[in-house]
């Protein structure tokens, strides 16, 4: 390490008050316990948006596939009668 920088850490330690030091460490936990609960929350939220999207097209395709058949049946019908 260079002689002529300071080194950071000491200095936080020697010239900060015991109580700033708590207060920070006590912030610092907040902030992170705070980011863990939005990104739980997100999670579960984008589940949700998946299984809706799903069900969505789930019944897509099932609406797709009876217009398909009825389609075919109407076909086959104007085929017969022709």
């Amino acid at each position: 390490m260079d002689p002529k920088t300071p080194d950071i850490w000491t200095l936080v330690f020697q010239q900060t008050p015991t109580v700033i030091r708590w207060m920070l460490g006590i912030l610092t936990l907040g902030i992170f316990t705070l980011a863990g609960v939005l990104y739980r929350w997100h999670r579960s939220d984008m589940r949700d948006l998946h299984d809706r999207v799903d069900r969505l097209d789930s019944r897509l395709v099932a609406q797709h596939t009876e217009t398909t058949q009825i389609l075919v049946q109407i076909a086959s019908n104007t085929k017969r009668s022709s």
